[in-house]
């Protein structure tokens, strides 16, 4: 005959859960995940938020929108089923036979912009500082190609030369200074073709070799810091040019 206090102790243990974040597990009863820090818990699925959640097609819990393990089971969320933020109240209709045709060209756009589809939209968490719902492409990774949009010619790589490079961990640009040291004539004239070459190939290849030697978010970022980039280039380059000129108006 079983112990019916040792039964009430048993049904009393917390059980068992995942971040939602990082899969790791935790207790019902902790409040964040011991590994990165995330809220875990259970969503209440009567409370729907305003990006509506992610159902697991594993276990069909629900989970917040940003989540990329199930709460319930740890399964990854990449096979999933939007909800809508009319949760469960949204008509059967409005997902129709064409969800089921479209939910793949969806899963794709979604994996590309690392968003997740929220109704007829797409909701992407790096705008809201939550985490991408999957393990996001990184620049460093050398089975994916460099995005087509960033393969372009770089100005302000191609002025600024070695300290484009440099600060954008390309550290073989460091030969471009080779002419500020105090060389032989003969010797410095090699360092400034040293110095032009470098400036050429930054020009030509800077974009791809920038965006695997560190680790970006999206093509969108790299150029946007290289838009940056290329207006303190161009500031640079009117005061190199008035320099040179006073420079020029002073030795007559």
């Amino acid at each position: 005959m079983s112990d019916p206090a040792q039964n009430d102790t048993t049904d009393q243990e917390p059980r068992t859960i995942y971040c939602m974040h990082c899969g790791t597990a935790a207790s019902e009863d902790d409040y964040a995940c011991d590994r990165c820090g995330e809220r875990v818990y259970i969503p209440d699925p009567s409370r729907v938020p305003p990006l509506g959640f992610t159902s697991c097609m594993h276990c069909a819990t629900v989970n917040e929108a940003h989540a990329s393990y199930c709460a319930n089971c740890a399964a990854e969320i990449d096979q999933s089923a939007r909800i809508s933020p009319d949760g469960a109240n949204a008509a059967p209709d409005d997902r129709g036979a064409s969800f089921d045709s479209d939910r793949e060209s969806n899963r794709s756009s979604d994996r590309q912009s690392g968003g997740y589809r929220i109704g007829s939209g797409t909701f992407n968490p790096s705008q809201w500082g939550l985490p991408r719902r999957s393990k996001a492409t990184s620049s460093r990774d050398n089975e994916n190609p460099t995005p087509q949009e960033i393969q372009r010619w770089n100005w302000s790589a191609f002025i600024l030369g070695p300290i484009w490079g440099i600060v954008h961990g390309l550290w073989w640009t460091i030969l471009g200074f080779l002419p500020l040291l105090p060389l032989p004539p003969t010797l410095r004239s090699i360092g400034f073709i040293v110095l032009f070459g470098v400036m050429v190939i930054l020009g030509l290849k800077g974009n791809e070799m920038a965006w695997r030697s560190k680790q970006w978010e999206s093509p969108e970022k790299f150029l946007a810091v290289q838009q940056r980039w290329a207006t303190w280039s161009i500031v640079f380059a009117i005061g190199a040019l008035v320099a040179l000129i006073l420079f020029l108006l002073g030795q007559s």
